[in-house]
């Protein structure tokens, strides 16, 4: 135990004792005051007693106007009376000064009263003392927390303790919870600007990456191009830099998607929209792609479902899909697009007899340029972003994507939208 600790443990006890002997004495001082005054009316039955038996053993004729005196007074009788007794020294002073009893009730009570007076100002002084050192321990903690934001330390910001126990600490604690608040978001808002760092750091890296390839194909092409003399090489070698700037055209166009869609400076807006005209714009958008290699796509009918979707977005990210599946495909195979409506989601399942994907990779296709190390994927041209942008606009809209798949027999790809 602390000194402070021990201090304060000393206080309450001091402060506890002075607390009984206040009681005590409210308790005590009703008690002297009511024998008092039992006291005082007895003394006064015992004169009256004495007076009337002085008087009416010498005088038993007056007996009736005696006790006519006592029951129906009169100020003139009083008066009359007290004229009488002062000749012989009995007035009020001087019965009482003899009353011994009643002059130890009176010493009693003064005693009692004065020792009241002093017991209530020490349990003042007490409380006072008391209240100012719990305050001041208090603001100890408080100086403490201020000096850690200072030094940038926010490890009190996790503690479950108040800073001091006790309802009146009330005021102490709802500052330091209130501090406790801030150091949290402190943290929390120094976590999240590292982790923006960390990723703004990555996807520069992965940019830089990306754009290696293409640009130094593109850099190929043109010295190729002007070193060839012959005209139909030259054309040829054009036609390679078209192919390469489209190329990198389509990538810059994805890492700007990916770039907005991640700072949020993409609104996605959502209207109601019918599911099949959304399958139909994007299975149009692979159309040409798929027929070139003769892959036949087949949507399932089913009734009218209404989703409230962003229809621009939602479709691009069921192209990107539709375009893995057509790409990773064998000539003349066959891509089927089904659709299953349960209570709280609308499934839609695009099955394709392409590579497949082992299952290690469940989770890592959906990851920001991630490639698979399969040959025929090594061999095809992609950036690995498209399976990334459809995760990102599916959950910004409450859906997500999965895949189920066997290798070398082809994959599922399951997107879930919210009803």
């Amino acid at each position: 135990m602390t000194l402070n600790n021990r201090t304060f443990t000393l206080l309450k006890i001091v402060l506890l004792i002075i607390i009984s002997i206040f009681i005590a004495e409210i308790i005590v001082l009703p008690k002297i005051e009511h024998d008092m005054l039992q006291e005082a009316g007895r003394q006064e039955l015992v004169t009256v007693q004495q007076i009337c038996g002085a008087v009416l053993e010498n005088y038993p004729d007056v007996e009736q106007d005696f006790i006519l005196g006592l029951r129906q007074p009169t100020n003139s009788l009083q008066e009359k009376g007290e004229q009488i007794l002062k000749q012989y020294g009995y007035d009020e002073e001087h019965l009482l000064a003899d009353n011994t009893l009643y002059a130890a009730y009176m010493i009693a009570w003064r005693n009692w009263t004065g020792f009241f007076l002093v017991t209530t100002f020490l349990l003042l002084a007490a409380a006072l003392l008391y209240f100012y050192s719990t305050i001041r321990s208090s603001n100890k903690e408080i100086l403490l927390i201020l000096e850690q934001y200072l030094s940038e330390d926010f490890s009190f910001a996790y503690g479950t303790e108040r800073i001091v126990k006790g309802r009146i600490h009330f005021m102490s604690n709802q500052i330091g919870d209130r501090l406790k608040q801030l150091g949290h978001q402190i943290v929390t808002k120094n976590t999240r600007i590292t982790e923006e760092k960390e990723s703004t750091k990555a996807l520069v890296t992965d940019i830089s990456h990306q754009l290696k390839t293409p640009m130094a194909a593109l850099k190929t092409c043109f010295y190729m191009y002007l070193d060839a003399s012959d005209a139909d090489e030259k054309t040829e070698f054009l036609k390679r830099s078209e192919t390469q700037l489209e190329k990198l055209e389509q990538l810059i166009a994805s890492l700007m998607n990916i770039s907005r869609l991640e700072t949020a400076m993409i609104s996605l807006t959502k209207e109601s929209i019918l599911l099949s005209d959304l399958l139909v714009d994007a299975v149009n958008g692979v159309y040409e792609k798929a027929r070139r290699k003769s892959i036949e796509i087949s949507v399932q009918e089913t009734e009218n479902i209404t989703l409230h979707l962003d229809k621009h977005w939602t479709s691009e990210a069921v192209i990107n899909v539709l375009d893995n599946a057509v790409k990773y495909s064998p000539r003349n195979s066959h891509i089927t697009i089904s659709i299953e409506k349960q209570h709280f989601y609308t499934l839609v399942k695009i099955k394709d007899e392409g590579i497949g994907i082992p299952q290690n990779e469940y989770n890592k296709i959906f990851q920001r340029f991630y490639r698979s190390n399969h040959s025929y994927v090594k061999q095809t041209e992609g950036s690995g972003v498209g399976l990334y942008l459809t995760r990102m606009i599916l959950e910004r809209q409450g859906g997500l994507i999965r895949v189920e798949s066997v290798p070398e027999k082809g994959s599922t790809f399951i997107l879930q939208f919210r009803n």
